[in-house]
């Protein structure tokens, strides 16, 4: 289907809304993939790194100018391997862990921050789409992740302890006496 031609509402659900679907599968059948899951815990690292880089190429080099359902299909992959094998092997990196504390705020922010982070490019002379150096995409990556962290502290976190003591004055308060 040409995405140009196809209608909004369909491109949307294509696009995005079928990787809520998978996550909704994934949580629901959690414990069955974890069972069946066979690459060993050094392969499936391995085959992280592969992933990951193999998506960074095709983004830079193929689909440089197009949303690409190659790199969302290699994202997804990498995502079911990370959270399977993650769980199946116990396998614990902190970082991730602490990005996960924000991991909304980064959702939310990610597209206004590289889409910042091109036009900053763009300023400075790399072309807006044609982002030539792996090293500019990491740029991208980290200042996503930094601005979600500056944000989350700045704004969310304060907001998420304010509306604990306010649910815990109304309980108090609610109590009889």
């Amino acid at each position: 289907m040409d995405t140009d031609t196809a209608p909004l509402l369909l491109q949307h659900f294509i696009d995005f809304n079928i990787f809520f679907v998978i996550g909704i599968l994934l949580y629901r059948y959690c414990d069955f993939f974890i069972k069946h899951y066979k690459i060993g815990r050094k392969l499936s690292i391995v085959l992280l790194f592969i992933l990951f880089e193999c998506t960074v190429m095709i983004k830079l080099h193929v689909f440089h100018q197009h949303t690409s359902k190659c790199t969302a299909l290699l994202m997804t992959l990498f995502s079911f391997i990370v959270l399977i094998s993650g769980l199946k092997y116990e396998i614990r990196f902190r970082p991730l862990e602490k990005i996960g504390s924000f991991s909304y705020t980064l959702y939310v922010t990610h597209v206004a921050t590289i889409y910042i982070v091109k036009t900053i490019f763009y300023k400075l002379g790399f072309g807006f789409y044609n982002i030539y150096s792996l090293y500019e995409w990491y740029f991208g990556i980290v200042a996503s992740v930094l601005c979600a962290w500056g944000l989350y502290y700045a704004a969310e976190y304060p907001s998420i302890n304010y509306l604990k003591k306010l649910r815990k004055k109304v309980r108090t308060s609610m109590q009889p006496a």
